[in-house]
C-alpha cells in the first residue's frame, strides 16, 4: 500500500495542476475524451475524480468524457499490460531493451487505451 506521504504529494500534483490550469488556458477542452494511464494511485480514483469534477462543474455544457485505465502495480512502460519477458529485457543491450519497451507500450496502448479513442491521456 502506498505511504500516506505519497498519497499526498499525488493530492497537491493535482491540486497544483487544477489551480494552475484556472489561471490558465485549461488543457481540457470542450468535446475531449480523456483517458486516465497509470498505477495504483490512477487506479483508486481520487485524483481523477477531482480532475473529472473540476471540469465538469467549470464547464457544465462541455461534452466530456472521463475514462480511468489505472492498473495497480503498472508501469510507465505498461508491464503489467504486456506481461514482458523481464529476464530477457534486464539482459538486453540498449537497442534491444529500446525495442522490447516499445513493443510492451504498443501492446498496452492497442489494448486499453487506442480503443477509447482519447483525445486526451494523462500517464
Amino acid at each position: 500500500m502506498r505511504s500516506l506521504r505519497t498519497r499526498f504529494l499525488v493530492f497537491l500534483a493535482a491540486l497544483y495542476w487544477l489551480i494552475s490550469s484556472a489561471a490558465a488556458d485549461f488543457f481540457i477542452k470542450d468535446g475531449d475524451r480523456v483517458a486516465f494511464l497509470g498505477d495504483s494511485i490512477t487506479e483508486q480514483r481520487l485524483y481523477t475524480t477531482y480532475i473529472e469534477a473540476y471540469a465538469l462543474t467549470r464547464h457544465p455544457n462541455w461534452k466530456l468524457t472521463f475514462r480511468n485505465v489505472g492498473w495497480g502495480g503498472d508501469t510507465s512502460w505498461l508491464r503489467q499490460r504486456a506481461h514482458p519477458d523481464e529476464k530477457a529485457l534486464f539482459s538486453a543491450d540498449e537497442s534491444a531493451q529500446q525495442k522490447m519497451v516499445e513493443e510492451s507500450v504498443g501492446r498496452g496502448l492497442k489494448h486499453d487505451v487506442l480503443p477509447l479513442k482519447p483525445t486526451v491521456v494523462t500517464v
